[in-house]
């Protein structure tokens, strides 16, 4: 991070490097990404390290109308070895694609969803519900929270399909058929997935609210305000959205979820209390 152009943004996860620069132009997004490639060439032959070309993609972020004017693909390389371009990329455990739609990444928790609830099928014969809740917790509801901050923005034709498994572990867990779904969520005090992904967004929100964040997090929240009718409350104002898809970004939609949050609980500086506090308020939500 150090050697590239401080135009260029570079993230490091112990052997996954991404290079990200942001720009109107597909021309200038080249010659950055293009001039920090040479960069990081350079150092690694230095310090005696070899890139390989093979493993390494591009990808262009935009929105659907963007893409629907065809605009012009990235040209770049390492050395004489060319680049390949994809529409989609898997890091750290996310499939990001180019129109942030979510769906491929979504296919993946559902398959491995999927998998883990045919296994919960067959413990249901076996153990009790202490069991099949502890194995839900464990192999299936990590699958489903993991980063939902990031792709909770998905459509909700992809959500659905999700939310369809999520409900059909509450059914194996409480197998009794006398209750609907709904009421087995509320004898087992589980949340619906919509609302445990909301759970997951305040959790950072308060995070990042109290300082507990990096500032690239901080700089995407504005400043809290004080409300007159509650003035305990600090209230985040929100960003003004130009296109539709802002609206699902954490920049907008983390705010608006805080503000809905009654001062009680946003007033909790533990983290422990806000998420026990948060929890039974969306249990126990009418």
């Amino acid at each position: 991070p150090l050697h590239i152009s401080n135009n260029v943004q570079c993230d490091l996860f112990a052997d996954d490097s991404t290079l990200h620069f942001a720009d109107k132009s597909v021309d200038t997004i080249t010659a950055e990404l293009q001039s920090s490639l040479r960069d990081v060439s350079s150092w690694c032959e230095t310090n005696h390290m070899l890139l390989n070309p093979i493993k390494t993609e591009s990808m262009l972020l935009a929105t659907r109308q963007r893409h629907q004017l065809n605009i012009p693909p990235l040209k770049l390389s390492i050395k004489t070895a060319e680049i390949k371009q994809v529409p989609e990329h898997r890091l750290l455990g996310v499939t990001i694609d180019e129109q942030f739609k979510w769906q491929s990444h979504i296919d993946s928790v559902c398959k491995s969803a999927s998998k883990n609830l045919f296994m919960l099928a067959k413990l249901k014969h076996i153990v009790d519900q202490d069991c099949r809740k502890l194995f839900y917790n464990a192999y299936i509801k990590p699958s489903i929270d993991y980063v939902s901050n990031v792709w909770d923005s998905s459509s909700e034709v992809h959500l659905q399909r999700l939310n369809s498994l999520h409900r059909r572990a509450i059914k194996l867990i409480h197998p009794v058929s006398s209750l609907s779904t709904d009421d087995k969520f509320k004898a087992l005090d589980f949340l619906s997935m919509s609302d445990q992904h909301k759970v997951n967004k305040c959790m950072l929100m308060h995070s990042i609210v109290y300082g507990k964040t990096p500032d690239y997090l901080k700089q995407l929240i504005g400043k809290p305000s004080t409300r007159a009718s509650h003035s305990r409350n600090s209230l985040i104002p929100l960003p003004l959205p130009k296109i539709d898809l802002f609206k699902a970004s954490l920049a907008f939609s983390g705010p608006a979820l805080w503000n809905y949050l009654p001062p009680r609980i946003t007033n909790i500086k533990s983290r422990a209390g806000f998420r026990s506090s948060l929890i039974n308020f969306f249990l126990n939500k009418t």
